[in-house]
């Protein structure tokens, strides 16, 4: 007799949690705080390098960076999230990441302050993030809040912290 085939239901939401699939993410601070987000966008983590400035540049564009003869385009995500700054230091780290729209791959790089680890977040670790707490970035751009060795993570969405026509005025900086 054979065994019948068992396929697994998807969790559904409970609560204040919201339940996915584990995911991967590379954590990181900016200024006192940790976030994390999916390594599925991440391309890379450079050390600190020389950043061209541009001109005339988005508030939270420092400029460009060259990488293996590309020029990306990179954000302080501090300035994005209103946050403090911090001076560069020996822990100061580009985060690479690419979004793929159609047949072309936009690339931007973000600045941050030191990448922690790459870790595994399980769904039922994943709260939802209130809304009202973030002003100066849409709230769909917090996928949600985890807790990591009693420090609270907020997991961000990276296809939504830049819109579409964000992405093109970017992909232009760095053309």
């Amino acid at each position: 007799m054979q065994a019948e085939a068992h396929t697994p239901t998807r969790p559904q939401p409970t609560g204040t949690r919201m339940e996915t699939a584990r995911q991967t993410y590379v954590t990181f601070q900016l200024a006192d705080q940790t976030f994390g987000i999916t390594v599925t966008r991440v391309r890379e983590i450079l050390d600190r390098q020389k950043i061209m400035r541009l001109p005339n540049s988005a508030r939270d564009c420092i400029g460009v960076i060259d990488t293996r003869g590309q020029s990306i385009p990179v954000i302080d995500l501090a300035k994005r999230f209103a946050m403090p700054g911090v001076e560069e230091g020996e822990d100061t780290r580009i985060i690479v990441l690419d979004f793929a729209e159609g047949d072309e791959t936009r690339t931007l790089g973000i600045r941050v302050d030191r990448v922690l680890d790459v870790t595994t977040i399980a769904a039922d670790e994943v709260e939802t993030a209130p809304p009202s707490a973030f002003d100066t970035v849409a709230p769909q751009a917090v996928a949600g809040l985890a807790r990591l060795g009693g420090v609270l993570v907020a997991l961000l969405h990276a296809g939504c912290l830049f819109d579409a026509d964000e992405l093109d005025t970017l992909a232009g900086v760095g053309a």
